[in-house]
């Protein structure tokens, strides 16, 4: 399992500076199956990076502390920040795993001079859901992994203190043409990355003979953003 996420660690990394969206193929996406799964804690933290860029792009500590419940993808959030993560990066990820309290953390830091950016995460789900596309005749489909968390952010900083609440939800999808194999892949799209969705990957060449075929439906060229609804909303 660990050795399957360094893989797709890597995956994403090379992906990032080549994949390009075109958007030839429209999908109608139906949901064939849906599951929740309560976790102890989220597999990447993407939303927690996407927050503390959203709300300071430029660096403001040099320690970043993260509350969650260990489990055997911890030790690689410091690799997932230097892919995603902007100036975080360049900081200290401090893991605790004891308290999910960020009151009770802060105040072990209140009376140093340079204080870190707390943040924890809980009431964490994982969400994996398998679409079917109606206009490829149910021959094409989209694996969706969503992960649901709970996000606290306390930064006792003098000048301008911050501490917020958010609901958030990041996720990585797969479309492929019948079998999910590296051969029949067709895109694959993770958000958020720094606030944005990106396309890690597409192969445009594959999409445009399936549509040449008949075997997707091919987008009207009047469509120009085919990405603003990658899937349908998913189930509570």
């Amino acid at each position: 399992m660990v050795k399957l996420y360094v893989v797709l660690v890597t995956i994403m990394a090379m992906c990032m500076s080549s994949a390009e969206a075109c958007g030839i193929a429209m999908h109608s996406w139906k949901l064939k199956c849906f599951y929740k799964i309560p976790v102890d804690s989220p597999l990447i933290p993407l939303s927690e990076m996407s927050i503390i860029l959203s709300k300071y792009p430029e660096p403001v500590t040099d320690r970043i502390v993260w509350l969650s419940k260990y489990t055997p993808f911890t030790c690689f959030t410091k690799i997932f920040a230097s892919i995603f993560g902007g100036w975080t990066s360049e900081v200290d990820w401090i893991n605790v795993f004891d308290s999910n309290s960020v009151v009770k953390i802060s105040k072990k830091f209140a009376k140093e001079s340079s204080k870190p950016l707390i943040i924890s995460s809980d009431k964490n789900f994982l969400k994996i859901a398998l679409f079917v596309d109606e206009n490829s005749r149910n021959n094409c489909y989209q694996l969706v992994i969503v992960q649901d968390s709970r996000i606290r952010c306390v930064f006792q900083n003098p000048e301008a203190p911050w501490a917020q609440e958010f609901n958030s939800q990041s996720w990585v999808s797969f479309v492929f043409y019948k079998l999910p194999l590296p051969s029949s892949m067709m895109a694959i799209s993770l958000y958020p990355f720094q606030g944005n969705q990106t396309q890690l990957y597409e192969d445009s060449d594959y999409v445009t003979f399936l549509c040449e075929h008949d075997c997707l439906t091919k987008r009207p060229d009047y469509m120009n953003n085919p990405y603003e609804e990658t899937f349908p909303g998913l189930p509570d």
